[in-house]
């Protein structure tokens, strides 16, 4: 299995990361497959939406559907299993669809006030988790 990064915005749309500089897309044959899975990995992986974003505010000071969209968005991997790789491995098979992949693993979080951060969430979800085991 290998990991896609991907962010889900407000309106519920996942965008996986694609192989350029911060490009995305809801197309999972143009997500960027990674060759490996490590938490330190993943989280520079994902740390630096808050960069791509934050340029994109400032491009667009007057686009508040951006900060709407991506305010408390939630970005995670998921995996994909070997055999849905084209040949070399770094790419998906054009009729692979979404219920094919592993389920979404949440485990950042966008914050956007003052300025645009990305927080870690896994401590929290599993604080969650707990609590409405024992409710």
């Amino acid at each position: 299995m290998k990991p896609l990064i991907f962010i889900q915005t407000n309106d519920g749309e996942v965008r996986y990361k694609c192989d350029t500089f911060w490009s995305t897309s809801t197309k999972i044959n143009y997500a960027k497959v990674y060759s490996s899975f490590d938490d330190k990995q993943i989280d520079g992986w994902i740390t630096t939406y808050d960069y791509n974003i934050r340029e994109y505010i400032k491009k667009n000071p007057d686009d508040n559907s951006i900060i709407e969209n991506y305010k408390d968005a939630k970005m995670g991997y998921r995996f994909v299993n070997n055999e849905l790789l084209k040949d070399g491995g770094f790419s998906i098979k054009d009729d692979v669809i979404d219920s094919d992949l592993r389920p979404l693993v949440y485990t950042h979080q966008m914050i956007i006030d003052s300025d645009v951060r990305v927080i870690d969430i896994r401590k929290q979800i599993i604080r969650e988790e707990k609590l409405n085991e024992l409710l």
